[in-house]
């Protein structure tokens, strides 16, 4: 006490004044501001919902757009066969290269599914593949094989010419086309 009453009282009342800010700056700095940072931050996070919950026609429509593309995505990597087991998806592809060489007057001349490579995550199916036709038919077929089944890759390819008794040169096509399927 007798600090205190040696201090004169301006310096007093200064002392109190510091005392008082420190007090309140200490207080807002660890108290106030932070709960005013997750009102604002709530605010705007509420904010959010709303525009979200106004804008449900969009979201739906953008949501069947995603459902549309994983669609696609899905169909070009595994094509119709998406969940088949393996005997199935082979009978499904043996049909498939027969639908096309029936389309392309094409003489498929075999078909020989082959266990192939486990590819990372994927086993790998071959099939080897003998063809006979014309030029621009083995050229449609090869087009039509892309774009009916566009998940598979073609590995290798040998062209050979067989001559008929017409002159006219037909080609024999070998091919091993690979196709995959997820483990």
């Amino acid at each position: 006490m007798q600090v205190l009453n040696q201090l004169n009282q301006k310096t007093f009342l200064l002392m109190m004044v510091g005392s008082i800010f420190l007090l309140v700056a200490a207080s807002s700095a660890y108290g106030i501001w932070p709960q005013i940072k997750d009102i604002k931050t709530g605010l705007m996070t509420r904010n959010e919902m709303k525009e979200l919950v106004s804008n449900k026609d969009k979201l739906d429509e953008q949501q069947l757009k995603l459902a549309q593309e994983v669609k696609e995505i899905k169909h070009n990597l595994r094509g119709d066969m998406a969940d088949l087991p393996e005997k199935k998806m082979e009978a499904f592809i043996i049909g498939e290269l027969h639908n096309i060489s029936w389309n392309h007057d094409i003489n498929l001349i075999g078909v020989k599914p082959v266990q192939g490579n486990q590819i990372q995550m994927f086993q790998e199916i071959l099939f080897n593949v003998q063809l006979s036709g014309g030029y621009f038919d083995l050229y449609k077929w090869l087009h039509e094989l892309r774009a009916q089944l566009g998940f598979i890759v073609i590995k290798s390819l040998e062209l050979n010419t067989i001559n008929n008794n017409d002159n006219n040169s037909i080609l024999l096509m070998k091919l091993t086309i690979a196709s995959y399927k997820g483990l």
